[in-house]
């Protein structure tokens, strides 16, 4: 919701930070999301540990939310 009304122009100064977080959220299920789709693909899903995505999902996320500290009005 929030990236589509960024998209029409009607995200306001005080809702960019939302903004940011939305985007870093679905830029990591997306990321997370290809490389399941590879393993797929390649039959690794069975070796890798069964957690592995939600690891790599969640340091997309820590890295997302420490640029976004960077970003939020006091």
């Amino acid at each position: 919701m929030f990236i589509d009304a960024a998209e029409a122009g009607q995200i306001g100064g005080s809702q960019k930070h939302i903004l940011l977080a939305c985007k870093t959220l679905a830029r990591g299920l997306m990321t997370v999301g290809i490389i399941a789709l590879v393993d797929e693909a390649t039959g690794y899903q069975e070796d890798r540990a069964k957690n592995a995505l939600a690891e790599i999902l969640e340091q997309f996320i820590a890295k997302g939310i420490a640029t976004l500290d960077t970003h939020i009005p006091d």
